[in-house]
């Protein structure tokens, strides 16, 4: 069993992939991705706030990379709310490609993709770790993304192999939160490997219980254009570097570097080889070997976002304080939309924008 594990992809008609690329991955029995956003069609409203989609209606991409399943499990797939994402399970498997991590209702979303690799039962589950959102998780008589609770999860292994692709912790991170590798670590005695998207930049890779937790992938192909009111311009360089991990059941796993353009619109093949041979993701991946307390003073100090965590081992204080802290953000946004609209009235919104440039980088 050989499978491709591949980062954040939004498709676009003009995006070109390095033919080395595609041929190191079309020698994997299949590979599985993160889709960053749902096909829309043009009836399609964004939901306040984001509006993330797929810049084609075309899959054709996605068969060229060996792409086989996808993970809908993520936070911007309920941009469009409910029906975009019953319009990308529809799409995609009318194309042979089957989705996970998202569904009708909460049972829906939490079930997992089975197939059969060279006859064994590989089984994908998809999770969302975010609180506060409600909006985006399935629940019992809604649908959406599949929430992420350690409880949820079977205990018993039903198939040979069972993988986890997880959505989680902060972006533009270095490292993962200590609880996010508290939780992937208690969660080895039930999955063969737990791979991870969100953070937009490489994270380390570890093992533990001999099972591997690729904390995350980074970005594959993200084309920089305008998403209604969303812009992915501006990341930092490290977000064009993305990881391919391919997990192969008989051999060493495989590592496989991908450089993105800074458009989004080229993906190059960079560097392939052993975790050794990365010095890039070794240097991420040597303090993931350090105990839970040792790990979170360790990422104290080195984290970029001087915040304290988002996240502790209490599911409630999760809830309450990551709710707290999503409402203030929207609050802070309604503001803002109702002061450019004064000051459109005014005439005076383009003078403050240039004056709050000088300051804010990101009205600049």
């Amino acid at each position: 069993m050989k499978i491709g594990f591949i980062g954040d992809i939004i498709l676009s008609d003009q995006l070109e992939i390095d033919p080395i690329l595609l041929e190191k991955l079309n020698e994997t029995d299949f590979n599985v991705a993160n889709l960053e956003a749902p096909f829309i069609d043009q009836s399609m409203k964004p939901r306040r706030g984001m509006g993330l989609h797929q810049l084609t209606h075309k899959v054709d991409l996605l068969k060229k990379l060996n792409v086989r399943l996808v993970s809908l499990a993520n936070n911007h797939m309920m941009d469009f709310g409910i029906e975009a994402i019953e319009h990308t399970v529809k799409h995609v498997e009318q194309n042979g490609i089957l989705c996970f991590g998202a569904g009708s209702d909460l049972k829906e979303s939490l079930e997992p993709c089975q197939i059969d690799v060279n006859g064994e039962t590989l089984e994908l589950y998809g999770a969302l770790q975010r609180y506060g959102l409600n909006q985006h998780f399935a629940g019992k008589h809604k649908g959406g993304i599949a929430p992420w609770d350690n409880n949820l999860f079977s205990t018993k292994k039903k198939a040979a192999c069972r993988v986890l692709f997880a959505h989680w912790n902060r972006e533009f991170e270095d490292y993962p939160e200590p609880v996010s590798k508290y939780y992937a670590e208690e969660l080895t005695e039930r999955f063969d490997l737990i791979v991870g998207s969100h953070s937009h930049c490489i994270q380390g890779v570890q093992k533990f219980r001999g099972v591997p937790i690729v904390h995350s992938l980074g970005n594959f192909a993200l084309p920089h254009k305008s998403y209604f009111n969303t812009s992915l311009s501006g990341y930092p360089n490290k977000c064009y570097t993305g990881l391919v991990y391919v997990w192969d059941s008989n051999n060493e796993d495989n590592l496989l570097l991908t450089e993105m353009s800074k458009d989004g619109l080229m993906v190059g093949f960079r560097q392939e080889g052993q975790l050794h041979a990365l010095d890039e993701v070794k240097s991420l991946s040597e303090p993931l070997a350090l105990a839970y307390n040792s790990y979170r003073k360790f990422y104290k100090k080195n984290r970029i976002d001087k915040r304290p965590p988002l996240l502790s081992k209490s599911k409630t204080f999760n809830i309450v304080r990551f709710g707290i802290y999503v409402r203030s953000l929207q609050l802070f946004h309604s503001l803002e939309v109702i002061l450019a609209k004064v000051l459109d009235l005014l005439g005076l919104r383009m003078l403050i924008k240039r004056i709050l440039g000088l300051f804010i980088k990101r009205y600049n």
